[in-house]
C-alpha cells in the first residue's frame, strides 16, 4: 500500500524545470531511500511533500488524503521532517528542543504542554540513548549527538511518516551506520514509513527496503537494492564505472573502478 502517491508533479525555480511529470508511489511502513545525482530534484520533492513549496500536479495524496486539503499544521501531524540544515535555537536544552516536536499537536499556540507531552519526550530521549544529553545546550552537541536530538524531536511528533534529507552527510562512517541502524529499527518497531534522501549508495543498499531513483527531475526506477543497484544503472545515473559485489546478506555494494 502506498502512503504517498504522486502523479505528474512539476516544479520550476523561475524558468528552471526541476521536477518534470514526476509520478511515484512510496510504500507504507518501509524504509525507502531516494537516490540520484546532485540537482536531480530530491530535496525539491521533499519540500513539495511537506508543502513548503507547491508544484503543479495531476494527483498528490498523503495517507490517501488530497494534499490540497491539508494545511501546514495537519501536514506536521502526518509527517516529521528533518531538513539538510536544521535551525538550531540558541541557548536551549536538548530536552526543550525535543519538546518542540509536540508543538504541532497543541490545540493552539498558547496551549500548555501536558504531562503526556513530557512523557513522550522522555520516551524518545531514552529510545535514542541521549538521556545524558537532555540538560545540555543543543549548541554544544557533536554532529552525531545533534542528529539523534533532531530525530528524537521528529519522533516526538508521533507522525506516521518520517522524512529525512541527507541526515548522514555530515557524519563519520561509524555514526552514519549507527544512525541508519536506528532508522531501520524505528521503521520496524514503530511501524513508521521512513523516507530518506541519501547519497551514500552502500549505506542505502545495506539498510533500505526500497530505493527510488530520480534523474533530471524524473522518476526512473523503484525496487529493492538488488533490483536497483547494478553496474548498468550506476553508469546510467552517475556516469560512474564500478563493480557491484554482494555481501553475506546478498546486499549489493559498489566498488568504483579508478
Amino acid at each position: 500500500m502506498a502512503i504517498i502517491n504522486i502523479e505528474k508533479l512539476n516544479y520550476s525555480y523561475g524558468k528552471k524545470e526541476v521536477l518534470k511529470e514526476l509520478s511515484l508511489d512510496i510504500d507504507e511502513n518501509k524504509l525507502t531511500g531516494i537516490i540520484g545525482p546532485n540537482g536531480c530534484g530530491k530535496s525539491t520533492l521533499a519540500k513539495n511533500i511537506i508543502k513548503y513549496i507547491n508544484g503543479k500536479f495531476e494527483s498528490f495524496k498523503i495517507m490517501d488524503i488530497d494534499i490540497r486539503k491539508l494545511n501546514h499544521k495537519k501536514i506536521a501531524q502526518l509527517i516529521s521532517y528533518i531538513p539538510q540544515k536544521s535551525t538550531i535555537i540558541p541557548n536551549i536544552s536538548v530536552f526543550d528542543y525535543v519538546l518542540l516536536g509536540r508543538f504541532p499537536l497543541l490545540k493552539n499556540s498558547w496551549d500548555n504542554y501536558s504531562e503526556q507531552d513530557y512523557e513522550i519526550v522522555e520516551k524518545n530521549i531514552n529510545l535514542l540513548n541521549i538521556r545524558e544529553l537532555k540538560d545540555r545546550n543543543i549548541e554544544t552537541l557533536s554532529g552525531g549527538e545533534l542528529q539523534k536530538a533532531l530525530l528524537a524531536r521528529a519522533l516526538a511528533q508521533e507522525a506516521k511518516i518520517l522524512l529525512l534529507d541527507e541526515p548522514t552527510s555530515a557524519l563519520d562512517l561509524n555514526n552514519a551506520v549507527e544512525f541508519m541502524k536506528i532508522l531501520k529499527n524505528i521503521s520496524i518497531k514503530k511501524e513508521i514509513s521512513v523516507i530518506i534522501i541519501i547519497h551514500d549508495l552502500n549505506l542505502a543498499s545495506l539498510f533500505c527496503d526500497n530505493l527510488i531513483i530520480l534523474k533530471d527531475g524524473k522518476f526512473l526506477k523503484k525496487g529493492n537494492p538488488k533490483e536497483v543497484i547494478n553496474e548498468e544503472n550506476i553508469k546510467s545515473i552517475y556516469n560512474l564505472d564500478c563493480k557491484v559485489c554482494y555481501n553475506e546478506n546478498d546486499k549489493p555494494y559498489i566498488i568504483p573502478i579508478t
